[in-house]
């Protein structure tokens, strides 16, 4: 398995060849991505650590590479960058998982999300 680090050297080396092809597409893309993340309502770090989410639940190697470097360079400590990666997989592996046993009224899952909360079934 490749480091993050080598991805992303990869990932700007095939960047910067698909700029020289095409480089006014790629300064349009610039510009549109500095507006995007820059500090708003929301802070650049803030905003590229919700990307991040999203790259991760889109299994997007290259998203979720970019976005690393994004928020640090940003100024995002480890912690921050790692938050995401665990509510990530919570929002994507546990919680669905807790709400398909909800729906499905007979299952073990179900009796302890009732006994949790307090409900009865109907």
């Amino acid at each position: 398995m490749e480091s993050q680090v080598e991805l992303n050297r990869e990932r700007v080396r095939l960047r910067e060849k698909f700029s020289a092809a095409v480089p006014e597409f790629m300064e349009a893309e610039t510009a549109v991505l500095d507006i995007a993340y820059r500090d708003g309502e929301l802070s650049a770090k803030f905003k590229r650590l919700i990307t991040l989410g999203i790259a991760l639940r889109a299994r997007c190697v290259n998203c979720i590479v970019s976005q690393t470097q994004g928020a640090l360079d940003a100024g995002a400590t480890k912690g921050e960058i790692l938050e995401p990666c665990y509510r990530t997989s919570f929002a994507t592996l546990t919680a669905p998982t807790l709400n398909s046993g909800i729906l499905a009224r007979g299952s073990t899952a179900s009796a302890l999300v009732r006994t949790l909360v307090g409900t009865s079934p109907k």
